[in-house]
């Protein structure tokens, strides 16, 4: 029989690992210890919290790997990405999304992320420069930008700029 479960704890972002069974969300700083800054799993049948794994300011945007084992989040605070390695419940690799050259007050914040399916070790990473309605797109492997990231500017941008 179908029911609903409310999990008190404050998120920016969820995702659904299907190998697991389990859900991970992205837990801002505000909610303080021991949850803050940290990617936690939560059993959709019980409610149950799993361990926190710290990973860094501001956490946001999630995407896992097709095997399960690896989940990339986005670090708004720091302007970059980070690895966790579910498997050991580890946070590990931690890339730059690229500083601003001086041209804008705000860096770029991950604003969505797409793990490549069978490439447990890469990540499309969709940027944005807040209030400037800019960003790019680029695929990273081991955190190694692939090529050039392709940069965009929202129709926005092309009205009121």
């Amino acid at each position: 029989m179908p029911y609903t479960a409310y999990i008190g704890i404050p998120n920016n972002s969820m995702v659904y690992n299907p190998v697991s069974g389990l859900f991970y969300v992205s837990v801002p700083s505000s909610a303080g210890a021991p949850y803050g800054n940290s990617v936690v799993s939560v059993d959709p049948e019980t409610g149950a919290l799993g361990t926190p794994i710290q990973v860094g300011s501001n956490p946001d945007q999630l995407a896992i790997s097709s095997d399960g084992t690896i989940l990339w989040v986005g670090l708004d605070s720091a302007s970059a990405v980070r690895q966790v390695n579910l498997t050991t419940g580890t946070a590990g690799l931690q890339f730059s999304l690229g500083g601003n050259g001086g041209l804008y007050e705000n860096p770029p914040t991950a604003l969505a992320l797409a793990a490549l399916p069978g490439s447990p070790n890469s990540v499309v990473v969709a940027t944005e420069i807040q209030d400037v309605y800019e960003g790019s797109i680029g695929i990273y492997d081991s955190g190694v930008l692939r090529g050039s990231a392709r940069t965009a500017q929202s129709m926005a941008c092309s009205t009121r700029c």
